[in-house]
């Protein structure tokens, strides 16, 4: 996110035809995936400006051996490009529960101002297990941006249901979490204890 792209995270519960009016609304040309949605590409990209693909699993390699070789000829439009801190960095979209999905604009200026908040108030370092949404800003301001800063290893989560699991393996130091599943972890906990 420096100024050259736009960033357009689709929620991946959204129907395909959910998905479609939010590639064609926010004028998406590329997408990358998950191996996961790679079978769902064709029907989600029919009818959208989506010109190129990128699985992640099997294809970001490429891409970023392609780039690699960019700047190792020279190629510095995207290293050099100056960040207007007013331009937009990134477009969410609402969940479309009155109607279709809302893009909100944010620009370089909203995710500082949202990173330098967000790491006033937690302290982060170590090993981070983010399960929050990417799809929301801030799922991606604190459970991405704000621990590639302060340099911890994230686990992205796979699903609610393998928290527990996770957890123990990956011995997470630190995760932020919205109040509904804070308290979806506190009360079990609580419960338990209370019954020994």
């Amino acid at each position: 996110m420096n100024g050259m792209n736009v960033l357009v995270p689709v929620d991946k519960e959204l129907s395909v035809e959910g998905m479609r009016h939010v590639l064609v609304d926010s004028g998406a040309t590329v997408l990358f995936c998950s191996p996961k949605y790679a079978a769902r590409l064709p029907e989600m990209c029919e009818g959208t400006g989506v010109q190129t693909t990128c699985r992640l699993d099997t294809e970001l390699d490429q891409w970023i051996s392609a780039g690699n070789a960019l700047l190792a000829g020279g190629y510095r439009a995207f290293s050099e490009k100056a960040i207007d801190v007013e331009e937009t960095t990134a477009i969410f979209y609402t969940s479309g529960t009155t109607g279709p999905p809302k893009g909100v604009m944010l620009t370089h200026k909203n995710f500082a101002t949202e990173l330098n908040v967000g790491l006033a108030m937690v302290q982060l370092g170590g090993n981070s297990f983010a399960v929050l949404p990417f799809h929301h800003a801030f799922g991606i301001t604190v459970s991405v941006m704000a621990n590639l800063h302060t340099g911890s290893h994230i686990c992205i989560s796979s699903g609610m249901r393998y928290i527990k699991q996770v957890l123990q393996a990956f011995h997470s130091r630190n995760t932020v979490v919205v109040p509904l599943i804070g308290e979806g972890v506190y009360k079990p906990v609580w419960a338990a204890f209370r019954t020994h």
